[in-house]
């Protein structure tokens, strides 16, 4: 087995330590960022608007508001001014065309 001088090997014990300090900082940082999120996910599964989320679905349901529809144009019909005619509309995508290549004199 080769001899190693002892500088060498202090190096390298200077450098695995150094990494294994930047890894551990890392890793802490890490940990305490994940740790935040756990507490505000948890926190939030218990303060929020499901309860009147929850009513309001049941009114939308129950046709409570069926007021915000008026005047929207229904587009699965065929006939609103979001749909292009057929003159314009031939289920063809239109032609790509590429760039010109010449160069101008």
């Amino acid at each position: 087995m080769p001899k190693v001088p002892s500088a060498e090997l202090m190096n390298g014990t200077a450098v695995a330590r150094t990494v294994l300090d930047e890894t551990t900082e890392l890793a802490r940082a890490f940990c305490e960022q994940a740790q935040q999120r756990i507490d505000r996910l948890f926190h939030e599964l218990w303060s929020n608007a499901d309860e009147s989320n929850h009513r309001l679905a049941l009114n939308v349901l129950s046709g409570r508001h069926t007021w915000l529809e008026e005047g929207i144009v229904d587009p699965s019909t065929g006939d609103g001014p979001m749909v292009p005619g057929p003159e314009i509309d031939r289920g063809i995508p239109a032609a790509v065309t590429a760039p010109s290549t010449a160069r101008a004199s």
